[in-house]
């Protein structure tokens, strides 16, 4: 009886950790999933939809100084600033695929993640890897934040860059087509 009694109480214990265990993996999904939630919507709400036009109107000021400008000399002040909207019109690129990799980054996330709560929910796989799974899944979203952080950084400063420079590029352009075509 008291063999019995022991059995049955230590059963009890284990189950009640497993359930303590269960609770607190289930908690953390649920707050991953939050912040994931929230660092997507962040994303859209800050999306520059206007980077394609940026770099169009850039392309287009750079192309039109190429083919008309046709002095042996250019103004250091003015060939940093050209040096500063190229990087920027570059950056542009990236930006679009930074956004997409980090909005398809949080898509997978939350559905591993939905994926790994069904099994901590049902008891499916392998329980002891829970924990390494989400860990994982944890350092997953931080390297997003990382990104969403550098995409927000980039976003920042090309946009002020081309705010800074684009209008007095392109009056300077459009100069230099207007010189050559009289020529």
């Amino acid at each position: 009886m008291k063999t019995l009694s022991i059995l049955l109480f230590s059963f009890l214990v284990l189950a009640s950790c497993s359930d303590v265990n269960k609770s607190n993996q289930l908690a953390t999904i649920d707050k991953l999933n939050t912040s994931l939630d929230s660092l997507k919507n962040e994303l859209l709400t800050n999306k520059l939809d206007s980077a394609q036009q940026y770099s169009i109107e850039a392309i287009d000021n750079e192309t039109r100084i190429k083919n008309y400008y046709i002095e042996d000399t250019i103004d250091m002040v003015f060939a940093e600033k050209m040096t500063r909207y190229k990087n920027m019109r570059r950056a542009f690129k990236h930006m679009f695929l930074e956004f997409d990799k980090i909005v398809l980054g949080c898509d997978e996330v939350k559905e591993t993640l939905r994926q790994l709560k069904h099994d901590i929910e049902n008891g499916d796989g392998d329980r002891a890897k829970y924990g390494e799974y989400l860990n994982y899944e944890k350092s997953k979203f931080d390297k997003l934040v990382v990104l969403a952080k550098g995409y927000f950084d980039s976003k920042k400063t090309n946009v002020a860059t081309y705010k800074e420079l684009n209008a007095e590029i392109h009056d300077f352009s459009m100069k230099m087509q207007a010189k050559n075509q009289k020529l």
